[in-house]
């Protein structure tokens, strides 16, 4: 789950750049071989953070094992 976060965050720092670079141009027109370097990747690294989190949600689901708990009205008094 560590990583899904880091990659998260990495995603996140790429996509906040790209936006901070464009507010540079006054939200005009960018060079776009020079943008989509940053944000394919990005969207790319943000989207395998995600799975990466729901991944390892999914896998501590398969591991948790059900417990029998016996109530008293279980046990057998006689």
């Amino acid at each position: 789950m560590l990583c899904g976060f880091v990659a998260l965050m990495i995603g996140l720092g790429f996509s906040i750049y790209s936006i901070l670079e464009w507010k540079k141009a006054s939200f005009g027109f960018l060079d776009p071989v020079k943008q989509m370097r940053f944000t394919i990747p990005a969207v790319t690294i943000m989207i395998l953070g995600i799975q990466l989190i729901f991944f390892s949600f999914f896998l501590s689901i398969l591991g948790i094992k059900s417990v029998f708990v016996k109530t008293n009205s279980d046990l057998d008094l006689n």
